[in-house]
Protein backbone atom coordinates (compact mmCIF):
# COMPACT_ATOMS: atom_id res chain seq x y z
CA UNK A 1 0.00 0.00 0.00
CA UNK A 2 2.87 2.42 -0.57
CA UNK A 3 1.91 5.31 -2.58
CA UNK A 4 3.11 5.35 -6.19
CA UNK A 5 0.55 8.20 -7.93
CA UNK A 6 -1.04 11.41 -6.47
CA UNK A 7 -1.82 14.73 -6.99
CA UNK A 8 0.13 15.97 -4.13
CA UNK A 9 3.80 15.29 -5.29
CA UNK A 10 4.63 15.02 -1.48
CA UNK A 11 2.67 12.24 -0.67
CA UNK A 12 4.51 9.91 -3.46
CA UNK A 13 7.53 7.43 -2.19
CA UNK A 14 9.45 7.59 -4.85
CA UNK A 15 12.11 4.62 -3.50
CA UNK A 16 9.98 2.25 -1.78
CA UNK A 17 11.36 -0.56 -3.39
CA UNK A 18 14.39 0.18 -1.59
CA UNK A 19 12.77 0.68 1.98
CA UNK A 20 11.60 -1.22 4.60
CA UNK A 21 7.93 -1.26 5.19
CA UNK A 22 7.87 1.03 8.04
CA UNK A 23 10.32 3.36 6.21
CA UNK A 24 7.52 3.47 2.97
CA UNK A 25 5.04 6.82 2.48
CA UNK A 26 0.99 4.48 2.65
CA UNK A 27 -2.32 4.76 2.12
CA UNK A 28 -2.07 5.45 6.39
CA UNK A 29 -0.93 9.00 6.34
CA UNK A 30 -4.06 9.85 4.44
CA UNK A 31 -6.84 7.83 6.66
CA UNK A 32 -5.86 7.75 10.42
CA UNK A 33 -8.84 5.38 11.74
CA UNK A 34 -7.74 2.16 12.16
CA UNK A 35 -11.13 0.79 11.39
CA UNK A 36 -11.15 2.70 8.14
CA UNK A 37 -7.61 1.05 6.90
CA UNK A 38 -8.80 -2.68 8.26
CA UNK A 39 -12.00 -2.23 5.89
CA UNK A 40 -9.37 -1.14 3.11
CA UNK A 41 -7.42 -3.83 3.47
CA UNK A 42 -9.97 -6.76 3.13
CA UNK A 43 -12.03 -5.02 0.29
CA UNK A 44 -8.47 -4.66 -1.69
CA UNK A 45 -8.34 -8.30 -1.37
CA UNK A 46 -11.54 -9.03 -2.32
CA UNK A 47 -10.97 -6.89 -5.63
CA UNK A 48 -7.41 -8.40 -5.99
CA UNK A 49 -9.14 -11.84 -6.50
CA UNK A 50 -11.87 -11.08 -9.05
CA UNK A 51 -10.38 -7.82 -10.75
CA UNK A 52 -13.22 -5.64 -9.72
CA UNK A 53 -14.26 -2.30 -8.50
CA UNK A 54 -15.68 -1.55 -5.04
CA UNK A 55 -16.77 1.41 -2.64
CA UNK A 56 -16.53 2.41 0.91
CA UNK A 57 -16.79 4.87 3.16
CA UNK A 58 -14.00 6.46 5.00
CA UNK A 59 -13.05 9.22 7.00
CA UNK A 60 -10.72 11.80 5.65
CA UNK A 61 -9.72 14.69 7.55
CA UNK A 62 -12.37 14.48 9.30
CA UNK A 63 -14.91 14.50 6.98
CA UNK A 64 -16.67 11.63 5.32
CA UNK A 65 -15.50 10.39 1.65
CA UNK A 66 -16.28 7.85 -0.37
CA UNK A 67 -13.38 5.90 -1.54
CA UNK A 68 -13.68 3.97 -4.65
CA UNK A 69 -10.67 1.10 -5.32
CA UNK A 70 -9.91 -1.21 -8.73
CA UNK A 71 -7.40 -3.20 -8.98
CA UNK A 72 -4.84 -3.46 -12.27
CA UNK A 73 -3.01 -6.79 -11.84
CA UNK A 74 -0.83 -6.05 -14.58
CA UNK A 75 1.40 -4.00 -12.24
CA UNK A 76 -0.35 -4.92 -8.90
CA UNK A 77 -1.09 -1.53 -8.15
CA UNK A 78 -4.80 -0.13 -6.94
CA UNK A 79 -6.52 2.87 -7.57
CA UNK A 80 -7.89 4.68 -4.96
CA UNK A 81 -10.13 7.46 -5.89
CA UNK A 82 -11.83 9.72 -2.97
CA UNK A 83 -14.89 11.92 -3.01
CA UNK A 84 -16.30 13.92 -0.53
CA UNK A 85 -19.60 13.14 0.23
CA UNK A 86 -20.68 17.32 0.45
CA UNK A 87 -20.72 16.75 -3.39
CA UNK A 88 -22.48 13.59 -3.55
CA UNK A 89 -25.15 15.49 -1.53
CA UNK A 90 -26.07 18.14 -4.01
CA UNK A 91 -28.14 14.93 -5.09
CA UNK A 92 -30.29 14.61 -2.01
CA UNK A 93 -33.94 14.51 -2.45
CA UNK A 94 -33.44 13.58 -6.54
CA UNK A 95 -34.03 9.83 -5.63
CA UNK A 96 -32.28 8.93 -9.03
CA UNK A 97 -29.46 11.10 -9.45
CA UNK A 98 -27.42 9.15 -7.25
CA UNK A 99 -27.93 5.88 -9.31
CA UNK A 100 -27.26 7.69 -12.46
CA UNK A 101 -23.91 9.18 -10.53
CA UNK A 102 -22.84 5.58 -9.46
CA UNK A 103 -23.16 4.64 -12.75
CA UNK A 104 -21.52 7.90 -14.20
CA UNK A 105 -18.61 7.16 -11.80
CA UNK A 106 -18.24 3.68 -12.39
CA UNK A 107 -18.54 4.20 -16.15
CA UNK A 108 -15.51 6.63 -15.95
CA UNK A 109 -13.61 4.37 -13.63
CA UNK A 110 -14.01 1.90 -16.82
CA UNK A 111 -13.04 4.39 -18.90
CA UNK A 112 -9.78 5.79 -17.14
CA UNK A 113 -9.19 1.67 -17.05
CA UNK A 114 -9.36 1.24 -20.67
CA UNK A 115 -6.78 4.58 -21.19
CA UNK A 116 -4.61 2.91 -18.74
CA UNK A 117 -4.64 -0.85 -20.27
CA UNK A 118 -4.17 0.97 -23.68
CA UNK A 119 -1.11 3.31 -22.91
CA UNK A 120 0.56 1.49 -20.11
CA UNK A 121 -0.31 -1.86 -19.14
CA UNK A 122 -0.16 -3.27 -22.95
CA UNK A 123 3.05 -1.56 -23.67
CA UNK A 124 3.97 -2.88 -20.26
CA UNK A 125 3.07 -6.81 -20.61
CA UNK A 126 4.59 -6.81 -23.99
CA UNK A 127 7.77 -5.45 -22.40
CA UNK A 128 7.51 -7.89 -20.16
CA UNK A 129 7.00 -10.77 -22.70
CA UNK A 130 10.41 -9.80 -23.81
CA UNK A 131 11.93 -9.71 -21.00
CA UNK A 132 11.06 -13.39 -20.22
CA UNK A 133 12.18 -14.54 -23.58
CA UNK A 134 15.33 -12.88 -23.00
CA UNK A 135 15.43 -14.17 -19.82
CA UNK A 136 15.15 -17.86 -21.17
CA UNK A 137 18.25 -16.68 -23.13
CA UNK A 138 16.50 -15.62 -26.59
CA UNK A 139 19.31 -12.76 -27.28
CA UNK A 140 17.55 -12.66 -31.56
CA UNK A 141 14.75 -11.19 -30.12
CA UNK A 142 14.70 -7.07 -31.46
CA UNK A 143 12.58 -5.97 -28.05
CA UNK A 144 9.29 -3.52 -29.50
CA UNK A 145 9.53 0.18 -29.16
CA UNK A 146 6.15 0.71 -27.14
CA UNK A 147 3.92 3.56 -25.88
CA UNK A 148 4.74 7.06 -25.84
CA UNK A 149 6.36 9.39 -23.99
CA UNK A 150 8.55 7.57 -20.87
CA UNK A 151 7.37 4.16 -21.98
CA UNK A 152 8.98 4.57 -25.18
CA UNK A 153 12.05 5.90 -23.68
CA UNK A 154 11.64 2.88 -21.31
CA UNK A 155 11.56 0.56 -24.49
CA UNK A 156 14.68 2.46 -26.03
CA UNK A 157 16.62 2.19 -23.07
CA UNK A 158 15.51 -1.80 -22.67
CA UNK A 159 16.27 -1.99 -26.56
CA UNK A 160 19.92 -0.93 -26.40
CA UNK A 161 20.70 -3.08 -23.42
CA UNK A 162 19.48 -5.98 -25.04
CA UNK A 163 21.67 -5.34 -27.54
CA UNK A 164 24.58 -4.97 -25.61
CA UNK A 165 23.61 -7.54 -24.20
CA UNK A 166 23.89 -9.34 -27.33
CA UNK A 167 26.82 -8.25 -28.73
CA UNK A 168 28.95 -9.17 -24.98
CA UNK A 169 27.64 -12.47 -25.43
CA UNK A 170 28.77 -12.52 -29.00
CA UNK A 171 32.05 -11.30 -27.88
CA UNK A 172 32.30 -13.97 -25.00
CA UNK A 173 31.82 -16.93 -27.14
CA UNK A 174 34.15 -15.27 -30.04
CA UNK A 175 37.24 -15.66 -26.39
CA UNK A 176 35.82 -18.72 -25.07
CA UNK A 177 35.93 -20.49 -28.62
CA UNK A 178 39.49 -18.86 -29.41
CA UNK A 179 40.60 -19.70 -25.82
CA UNK A 180 39.25 -23.56 -26.00
CA UNK A 181 41.36 -24.04 -29.01
CA UNK A 182 44.12 -22.41 -27.48
CA UNK A 183 43.81 -24.85 -24.63
CA UNK A 184 43.32 -27.79 -27.19
CA UNK A 185 46.00 -26.94 -29.18
CA UNK A 186 48.30 -26.29 -26.06
CA UNK A 187 47.49 -29.81 -24.94
CA UNK A 188 48.25 -31.58 -28.36
CA UNK A 189 51.25 -29.45 -29.10
CA UNK A 190 55.16 -30.85 -27.88
CA UNK A 191 56.17 -27.54 -26.49
CA UNK A 192 60.06 -28.43 -26.83
CA UNK A 193 59.93 -29.09 -30.60
CA UNK A 194 56.70 -27.60 -31.50
CA UNK A 195 55.31 -30.57 -33.08
CA UNK A 196 51.98 -32.94 -32.35
CA UNK A 197 52.75 -34.79 -29.35
CA UNK A 198 51.73 -38.22 -28.28
CA UNK A 199 47.84 -37.19 -28.33
CA UNK A 200 47.61 -34.80 -30.88
CA UNK A 201 49.41 -37.46 -33.41
CA UNK A 202 46.86 -40.53 -31.78
CA UNK A 203 43.97 -38.08 -32.78
CA UNK A 204 45.00 -37.18 -36.18
CA UNK A 205 46.10 -40.77 -37.21
CA UNK A 206 42.34 -41.97 -36.32
CA UNK A 207 40.81 -39.32 -38.38
CA UNK A 208 43.35 -40.06 -40.99
CA UNK A 209 42.42 -44.03 -40.67
CA UNK A 210 38.66 -43.45 -40.77
CA UNK A 211 38.73 -41.03 -44.04
CA UNK A 212 40.70 -43.32 -45.68
CA UNK A 213 38.62 -46.42 -45.10
CA UNK A 214 36.03 -44.67 -45.95
CA UNK A 215 37.28 -43.55 -48.98
CA UNK A 216 39.53 -46.73 -49.50
CA UNK A 217 43.15 -44.10 -49.73
CA UNK A 218 46.08 -45.27 -48.60
CA UNK A 219 48.17 -44.05 -45.60
CA UNK A 220 52.10 -44.39 -44.96
CA UNK A 221 53.76 -44.23 -41.23
CA UNK A 222 57.70 -43.37 -40.79
CA UNK A 223 58.92 -43.57 -37.52
CA UNK A 224 61.92 -42.49 -36.21
CA UNK A 225 64.98 -42.60 -33.86
CA UNK A 226 67.65 -40.23 -33.04
CA UNK A 227 71.04 -42.69 -33.41
CA UNK A 228 72.85 -43.26 -29.96
CA UNK A 229 70.76 -40.40 -28.16
CA UNK A 230 71.80 -41.15 -24.82
CA UNK A 231 74.90 -40.51 -25.92
CA UNK A 232 74.57 -36.84 -27.51
CA UNK A 233 72.71 -36.24 -23.72
CA UNK A 234 75.69 -37.76 -21.71
CA UNK A 235 78.33 -36.07 -23.97
CA UNK A 236 77.37 -33.17 -24.94
CA UNK A 237 74.15 -31.85 -21.88
CA UNK A 238 70.54 -31.82 -22.12
CA UNK A 239 71.02 -28.47 -23.64
CA UNK A 240 72.63 -29.77 -26.55
CA UNK A 241 70.34 -32.68 -26.57
CA UNK A 242 67.11 -30.42 -26.68
CA UNK A 243 69.28 -28.54 -29.83
CA UNK A 244 69.26 -31.68 -31.73
CA UNK A 245 65.39 -32.84 -31.34
CA UNK A 246 64.73 -29.03 -32.78
CA UNK A 247 66.89 -29.56 -35.43
CA UNK A 248 65.35 -32.64 -36.14
CA UNK A 249 61.82 -31.21 -35.79
CA UNK A 250 62.51 -28.71 -38.04
CA UNK A 251 63.98 -30.89 -40.71
CA UNK A 252 59.97 -33.02 -40.57
CA UNK A 253 58.75 -29.84 -40.96
CA UNK A 254 60.41 -28.71 -43.73
CA UNK A 255 60.36 -31.78 -45.41
CA UNK A 256 57.03 -33.44 -45.08
CA UNK A 257 54.30 -32.17 -47.37
CA UNK A 258 51.45 -29.44 -46.13
CA UNK A 259 48.80 -32.61 -45.41
CA UNK A 260 51.03 -34.62 -43.67
CA UNK A 261 51.52 -35.03 -39.56
CA UNK A 262 54.67 -34.75 -37.86
CA UNK A 263 54.91 -35.48 -34.49
CA UNK A 264 56.97 -36.02 -31.04
CA UNK A 265 55.96 -39.98 -30.50
CA UNK A 266 58.53 -39.47 -27.25
CA UNK A 267 61.91 -38.80 -26.56
CA UNK A 268 64.44 -39.41 -29.11
CA UNK A 269 61.49 -41.06 -31.59
CA UNK A 270 59.32 -38.83 -34.15
CA UNK A 271 56.24 -39.97 -36.07
CA UNK A 272 55.11 -39.06 -39.68
CA UNK A 273 52.04 -39.74 -40.95
CA UNK A 274 51.72 -39.69 -44.95
CA UNK A 275 47.56 -39.52 -46.22
CA UNK A 276 47.31 -40.64 -49.60
CA UNK A 277 50.84 -41.71 -50.38
CA UNK A 278 52.57 -44.00 -52.78
CA UNK A 279 55.02 -46.42 -51.31
CA UNK A 280 58.01 -44.78 -53.39
CA UNK A 281 56.46 -40.97 -52.16
CA UNK A 282 57.08 -42.90 -48.86
CA UNK A 283 60.57 -44.19 -49.06
CA UNK A 284 61.59 -40.76 -50.85
CA UNK A 285 60.51 -38.43 -48.01
CA UNK A 286 61.94 -41.32 -45.59
CA UNK A 287 65.70 -40.89 -47.35
CA UNK A 288 65.55 -36.76 -47.89
CA UNK A 289 64.86 -36.78 -44.05
CA UNK A 290 67.71 -39.12 -43.06
CA UNK A 291 70.23 -37.71 -45.69
CA UNK A 292 69.23 -34.20 -44.01
CA UNK A 293 69.99 -35.20 -40.47
CA UNK A 294 73.02 -36.87 -41.58
CA UNK A 295 74.77 -33.91 -43.21
CA UNK A 296 73.44 -31.80 -40.04
CA UNK A 297 76.67 -29.90 -38.42
CA UNK A 298 75.21 -28.74 -35.00
CA UNK A 299 77.99 -25.74 -32.91
CA UNK A 300 77.42 -26.38 -29.85
CA UNK A 301 79.81 -23.49 -28.82
CA UNK A 302 82.56 -25.93 -27.61
CA UNK A 303 82.28 -28.30 -30.66
CA UNK A 304 80.35 -29.58 -33.99
CA UNK A 305 78.04 -32.28 -33.45
CA UNK A 306 76.91 -34.44 -36.12
CA UNK A 307 74.00 -37.46 -35.33
CA UNK A 308 72.36 -40.05 -37.58
CA UNK A 309 68.59 -41.37 -37.58
CA UNK A 310 67.10 -44.66 -37.98
CA UNK A 311 63.26 -44.86 -39.79
CA UNK A 312 61.49 -47.78 -40.10
CA UNK A 313 58.52 -47.50 -42.52
CA UNK A 314 55.37 -48.99 -43.38
CA UNK A 315 52.63 -48.42 -46.11
CA UNK A 316 49.40 -49.68 -46.33
CA UNK A 317 46.89 -49.70 -49.47
CA UNK A 318 44.25 -51.99 -47.39
CA UNK A 319 42.68 -50.47 -44.02
CA UNK A 320 44.28 -51.27 -40.86
CA UNK A 321 43.82 -50.75 -37.11
CA UNK A 322 46.17 -48.07 -35.48
CA UNK A 323 47.59 -50.32 -33.40
CA UNK A 324 48.05 -52.93 -36.66
CA UNK A 325 50.22 -49.85 -38.34
CA UNK A 326 52.24 -49.01 -35.08
CA UNK A 327 53.25 -52.90 -34.79
CA UNK A 328 54.40 -53.07 -37.78
CA UNK A 329 56.48 -49.58 -38.73
CA UNK A 330 57.53 -50.34 -34.81
CA UNK A 331 59.36 -53.69 -36.09
CA UNK A 332 60.67 -51.85 -39.30
CA UNK A 333 62.30 -49.15 -37.15
CA UNK A 334 64.18 -52.48 -34.93
CA UNK A 335 64.90 -54.22 -38.09
CA UNK A 336 67.14 -50.41 -39.21
CA UNK A 337 68.59 -50.33 -36.03
CA UNK A 338 69.57 -54.33 -36.62
CA UNK A 339 70.84 -53.43 -39.64
CA UNK A 340 73.41 -51.39 -38.72
CA UNK A 341 71.43 -47.90 -37.66
CA UNK A 342 71.24 -44.90 -40.42
CA UNK A 343 69.02 -46.62 -42.34
CA UNK A 344 65.42 -46.68 -44.07
CA UNK A 345 63.84 -49.97 -43.74
CA UNK A 346 60.21 -50.43 -45.11
CA UNK A 347 58.20 -53.02 -43.54
CA UNK A 348 58.71 -56.57 -44.85
CA UNK A 349 61.56 -54.79 -47.47
CA UNK A 350 64.97 -53.16 -46.65
CA UNK A 351 65.65 -50.38 -48.59
CA UNK A 352 69.33 -48.50 -49.38
CA UNK A 353 70.62 -45.73 -46.69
Amino acid sequence: MAIQLSTDTKLIDYASIAKTTGERIKVDVLLKNPDDLERLNKTAEIIKSNNGVSTLWVNYRGEQYLLCMSYLPEIGWYDLTLIDKKNLMLFHGFSRLPILFGAFFLMALLLLNFFFQHWVLKPVKRLKASTEEIQQGHYNISPPIVGTGEIAALSNSFKRMVEYIRQSNAELERKVEARTEELQRLTEIDPLTGLLNRRGMIDRFEKEISRYTRQAGSLGLLLLDLDYFKQVNDAHGHLVGDLALCTTANILQTTKRNYDHAGRWGGEEFLLLLPDCTEADLLSIAERIRLSIEALQIDTGRNTLSFTVSIGAHYSSTPQTMDAMLHQVDKALYAAKDAGRNCVWLAGKQTNN
